[in-house]
This record gives structure tokens, sequence and C-alpha cells, in this order.
């Protein structure tokens, strides 16, 4: 049995009871604001450590566990690294300092156990099986003759990476391992040029494209603050409600679609509101969220420099010389998928 496949039969249940014990529904989006509350960590999310992804922080005498997230990271990858981070809490791990993610790497054989424990956790966690069926189903997607754009939106439905949601697809086996590799060899930057509007300003290449009218069979949308909304040429009472509510600036109206940008207020501990809208031809309600990011405040915890930065360099050169070791050791060992 690979490392791999133990990580994940291990982190399946794991992130399985985790979201059970939190009452969270393990066949939509997932709350990592729910499951960070009911685990108790302290949370912070800024921008001040651009070696990392994130951090965890395992509880001692004078504080809770805890998480520092980076909050320059596009969003998926900040929520994927929420889930990381929940999952070395899962599985007690020391002090933790992540400057890769196995599931966005071209070489995850090189994750030591460890890491490959909780990079399964959050795959489990963020993408349960039972929520990728459901958001394939509602979208009227065929498992048998998936494309790329078709994996780009069960990840925006989800708040997932591209090549996260890809590689898990297989791992679930909801399509075949070779499926999934072609598939997370896609451009997600490719994707979205397609879909946008090519008539409308340029838009940041970080940002995610929303074409509403064909995630509208999904019926609430949880969409990150900057990104691009399109919806159809003649939706303009949807484009007005929108409007009216604050939840986008308005960008272009091209003879194809009406271009908006989501808006949102930077305070994380806001809920965000629900805005209902129909589009022309259709009855069906579609419900839209703005987020302003992944992470709701919490107290915070110890931030990067409260560890040191003669710690934090010794514990980071300690894990990229396991890693080194490791991957000299089986420089063939197996992937996620």
């Amino acid at each position: 049995m690979t490392r791999w496949s133990v990580a994940h039969r291990q982190a399946h249940m794991a992130a399985v009871h985790t979201l059970n014990d939190a009452g969270l529904p393990g066949d939509r989006r997932t709350d990592l604001g729910t499951l960070i509350r009911h685990a108790g960590l302290d949370t912070l999310a800024d921008s001040e450590g651009e070696r990392l992804f994130g951090i965890y922080y395992p509880p001692d005498e004078d504080h809770r566990a805890g998480m520092w997230i980076n909050a320059a990271m596009p969003p998926a990858i900040q929520r994927h690294t929420v889930a990381h981070e929940l999952g070395h809490h899962a599985f007690d791990h020391g002090m933790t300092c992540d400057t890769t993610l196995a599931s966005l790497s071209d070489s995850p054989s090189t994750a030591t156990l460890t890491e490959s424990l909780a990079e399964a956790f959050a795959a489990w966690a963020l993408m349960p099986r039972t929520a990728l069926v459901r958001a394939l189903a509602t979208l009227n997607f065929s498992s048998g003759d998936l494309r790329p754009d078709d994996v780009y939106h069960v990840a925006l439905l989800l708040g997932t990476t591209y090549k996260g949601t890809a590689r898990h697809l297989g791992v679930t086996r909801i399509i075949t391992p070779s499926q999934a590799r072609i598939l997370g060899r896609a451009v997600p930057g490719k994707i979205k040029k397609a879909l946008d509007d090519p008539a409308a300003p340029l838009r940041r290449t970080d940002t995610d494209v929303w074409r509403v009218d064909l995630l509208a069979g999904a019926g609430d949308l949880t969409i990150h603050h900057g990104d691009r909304i399109l919806l159809p040429a003649t939706a303009d009472q949807a484009a007005e409600a929108l409007l009216a509510g604050e939840a986008v600036d308005f960008v272009h109206h091209s003879a194809t679609a009406i271009t908006l940008t989501a808006r949102a207020s930077l305070d994380r501990c806001d809920v965000p509101t629900p805005h209902e809208l129909t589009l022309p031809g259709s009855d069906a309600i579609v419900t839209i969220r703005i987020e302003s990011g992944p992470v709701r405040a919490t107290s915070s915890p110890r931030n990067v420099t409260d560890a040191g930065h003669d710690d934090l360099d010794r514990i980071l050169a300690e894990q990229e010389a396991d890693r080194n070791a490791r991957h000299h050791a089986s420089p063939q060992e197996d992937t996620c998928a």
C-alpha cells in the first residue's frame, strides 16, 4: 500500500468525522468558518509571509491551537490552505510551516507522510465524494466526458482549486486516474479567457469568471470579492438588483453579456448577504453571496514573527532537507492520484 493510499484512507474518515461533528452537510460547499469555530482554532489571515502558504500552531500551555494563512494567495488556494492546516490539527501534528501544497505541485511525491495526511484531509474536507457528485448532477455534467471547463465550474461551486478538483475526481473514482491526469494539465487561465466576454476590459488574471447562466442550476453561488460575473445581455433586472444591493460594480455591457465585478465588505466578520435574482426565460431563483475572504476573523494566534525569524528559518530548513532526502531516496514514488 502506498503512502498516498494510507493518507487518503485515514484522512477520508477524519474529514467525515470533522464535518459530521461540526454539523455540516457533506454534499455542498464546505463552510470553513464553521469548521474553524468548531475546532476552537485561533486564525489570522494576512500577507506578511511571502515564503508561506500557511502555518499551523499546535496548542501549548499559553495558547490555543491556531493557524496563519497567507491572504495574498487567491481565495481558492486560501481555502485549500485553511483545510490543510485543519488537517494538521485533526492529526495532532506539531508546528508546521507550509511552503508548498502537494495538490498544487507538479511533484507531489516529495511530500512527507505528515504533509500527505494534511493534503488528503484538505481534499476530503473540501470535496466529499457526495459534493462532487451533486455538483456534477446540478450542472448536468456527465463524468464520462468531462471537459476542462466542466471541472472549472465544479471547482467554482465548491470553492476549490482547478488542479485539486481534477485530481480528487480521480481519487474518488468518479473519473479514472488517467482522465484526472489529462484534465489536470489544462490551464485555468485559458478556460477563464474562453468564458469571459472578449469585448469587456481586461481583468486580473487571478480572478475567477462566473457565467451565471451556466451555473444557475446550482441555485446558490458563493462568489469571491473581485471576481468577474457575467450575466446574459438581456438580464438587466438581475444586474440592477445586484447593483442596488451593492454586491457588484458595473464593468461593461455588450451585445452578448453584462459584465460585473463582485464586491463585498472587507470586514471578514460579515456574513455574506444573499441576493436573489432570476434570469430571462427562467422562473428559477439564483442566490448569489459575495464573500470577502475564506477566513472569518477569530482571535489572532501567534503571528509569523512570534515564532522568531531564527525559529522560522530553522523549521523551513529542516522541512526542506527532509523533502530533499525523501526525493533522492525514492524519486519515482507514487503521486496523489
